[in-house]
């Protein structure tokens, strides 16, 4: 199981499906803004208790799942997601979503 990425890992900007579910993170690393074509990032069941500000620079991210984990709040960054599609937040302790939230307009999938 994953605790950790690679500083190294932000190299890969042609990424466009990324599956971290079932490890162990309990951050991401700033670095996961550096995957400017990211389109589907997967966080299910993780110990992750915040999104950095920088996944609003996933600038192409379609599907967000961060079901089963530990995130308390998500970032105003998220206003940035223009082009998300789906966004999932079964299970966690988010209690509200922020009003920037208000911007998604291609969100077509709202699951918590």
């Amino acid at each position: 199981m994953l605790k950790l990425l690679p500083e190294t890992f932000g190299s890969l900007k042609n990424l466009i499906n990324l599956d971290l579910s079932f490890n162990k993170f309990v951050n991401l690393p700033n670095i996961i803004g550096d995957l400017s074509s990211l389109h589907r990032l997967n966080m299910q069941l993780n110990d992750l208790e915040e999104l950095p500000h920088t996944i609003g620079s996933c600038s192409s991210l379609l599907e967000l799942k961060l079901d089963f984990i530990q995130l308390r709040v998500l970032p105003e960054a998220m206003e940035k997601l223009e082009f998300l599609e789906i966004l999932t937040l079964h299970y966690n302790r988010v209690k509200r979503l922020p009003t920037t939230m208000r911007n998604l307009l291609q969100l077509k999938e709202l699951d918590s």
